[in-house]
């Protein structure tokens, strides 16, 4: 195609249109799979019982008992197996399910991180009932593998990190390493997600390693002293009233005190 017929061609709506609905992506890289702790209000006001409970210590838990990646990793971009069979960073389209009251996946849009299983009523900000298309909802990312795992049904192109043990490597920086930060938030974010997971739309508000949630007598996770085990935030006491306005912004209240953080 000639230069003049190509800038005339740009200028027509067909081909604006056709530029929309093509995604350019580019190489996985690793910092993007690192996301902080999260945290959501749920609920803006509650009246009732409810309980606010919290991890002992959480990322020493993760540290613990949790995998990282070791080694020198091997870069994949071809032929790819099932997600399950890699142990990595993975980069690659999801279509999320549409019955998630959580949902899994973190994402960047709009200056935020958000936690949203549409990516499109998230771009508009979309408040009402989901009608995108099943293309226009999926999210692009990369991820730990085990944040998408048994979670999202992944399309088959995936760019992905998987680790091996090697031998003669390169000496690299002991005090930082970018692959040890993505894991240990994930599996943090992880473990939240499967207890939030268990009391479903009973959550008020959580954090990175906190819920409040509303009590029924069946629901309350059992408590312990261990790494990773919940603990009681008011020694036996149960919450009366609740309000927040968003992340790390809450009040409740108690039969004994008033309890605020902001």
């Amino acid at each position: 195609m000639l230069e003049h017929d190509f800038v005339n061609l740009k200028k027509t709506e067909e081909f604006k249109e056709f530029l929309l609905q093509q995604e350019v992506t580019d190489r996985l890289n690793p910092r993007d799979a690192i996301f902080g702790g999260r945290t959501n209000g749920i609920k803006l006001f509650f009246e009732g019982c409810s309980k606010h409970i919290d991890f002992t210590s959480l990322y020493p838990w993760v540290n613990k008992y949790c995998e990282y990646p070791v080694g020198h990793p091997e870069i994949i971009t071809e032929h790819f197996q099932d997600i399950d069979s890699y142990f990595g960073l993975v980069k690659c389209k999801v279509f999320p399910p549409k019955n998630l009251f959580h949902p899994v996946l973190p994402f960047r849009c709009n200056g935020k991180l958000m936690f949203r299983l549409y990516r499109t009523c998230a771009e508009t900000l979309n408040q009402n009932i989901c009608s995108h298309t099943d293309e226009e909802r999926s999210i692009t990312g990369t991820w730990v593998t085990e944040e998408i795992k048994d979670v999202f049904l992944p399309t088959p192109e995936i760019a992905a990190f998987q680790w091996t043990q090697s031998n003669n490597l390169v000496t690299q920086d002991s005090s930082t390493n970018i692959f040890i930060a993505a894991f240990k938030t994930c599996h943090a974010r992880l473990k939240l997600y499967s207890e939030i997971e268990k009391l479903n739309e009973s959550v008020l508000y959580f954090d990175t390693d906190s819920i409040i949630y509303k009590r029924d007598g069946i629901n309350d996770p059992p408590l312990g002293n261990l790494l990773g085990e919940f603990t009681d935030e008011l020694n036996g006491g149960t919450i009366t009233s609740f309000v927040t306005g968003k992340e790390n912004l809450f009040s409740l209240r108690n039969f004994f005190f008033i309890k605020k953080k902001r």
